[in-house]
């Protein structure tokens, strides 16, 4: 999930999102994967607001976290 802020493109098997400079120190060789899932909205104020309901596909295939973060070339 992105934030309406952070700027992403999409091509073929590959997708690059593109995260301020401020907020890499922290992230830094960072592993990721991609998921699809659905996300149900959670009323009560003593837990989470917005939950992982359902994975329905994982881009690695086994949850492998094969994306790494790195400068933009």
């Amino acid at each position: 999930m992105t934030a309406p802020t952070t700027r992403r493109a999409s091509r073929a098997k590959t997708v690059d999102v593109e995260i301020p400079v401020s907020l890499i120190g922290g992230i830094a060789g960072a592993s990721y994967d991609g998921v699809t899932a659905g996300l149900k909205v959670n009323g009560n104020l003593h837990a989470p607001l917005l939950c992982v309901d359902n994975v329905f596909k994982v881009a690695s295939g086994d949850l492998s976290l094969p994306g790494k973060v790195m400068p933009a070339k």
